[in-house]
């Protein structure tokens, strides 16, 4: 008998499709971050770890276009002569990005939070308790049996 080899691969599945964009003359593909991002960006952001909009414009950065393109875009920033590349207009280019990826992001949370987005045995399993719940419930109510009235 041959091992089945389960892979994450077989579950993986991109929220959006990819963006070009275009951060101070430079070509960058913009990638959706995947929802692990999403989830710790507001975990950081509830524990008060995200200092007002830099600090998750930088960490968005790194997520949207990658950690070496997150480097570059931390330079550009820094760089006094570049005025094309500010905390404002960074700022427009990923509130763009969310905007666009808004739609494709909540339909992905609102399956991973009605279980779509278990894997197969986990669904199996859910769906083995419900129809064991079902049947049991049918069994219970046929052993029932309807208590006669008195007259008055």
């Amino acid at each position: 008998m041959t091992a089945t080899v389960v892979s994450t691969a077989d579950y993986a599945k991109k929220i959006a499709e990819d963006i070009p964009a275009l951060i101070g003359g430079k070509s960058m593909t913009a990638q959706c971050p995947k929802d692990v991002v999403w989830n710790e960006l507001a975990k950081r952001n509830q524990a008060g770890e995200i200092d007002g909009d830099e600090s998750m414009l930088l960490y968005m950065a790194d997520a949207i276009f990658g950690a070496e393109n997150g480097q570059e875009v931390r330079r550009m920033l820094d760089d006094a002569g570049n005025h094309e590349v500010s905390f404002t207009s960074l700022g427009g280019v990923i509130g763009y990005l969310v905007e666009k990826w808004g739609p494709e992001a909540q339909k992905h949370f609102e399956q991973l939070q009605a279980g779509q987005g278990k894997n197969r045995a986990a669904r199996r399993m859910a769906a083995k308790k419900t129809a064991t719940k079902t049947a049991a419930a049918k069994k219970t109510a046929a052993r029932k049996k309807p208590v006669p009235r008195a007259a008055t």
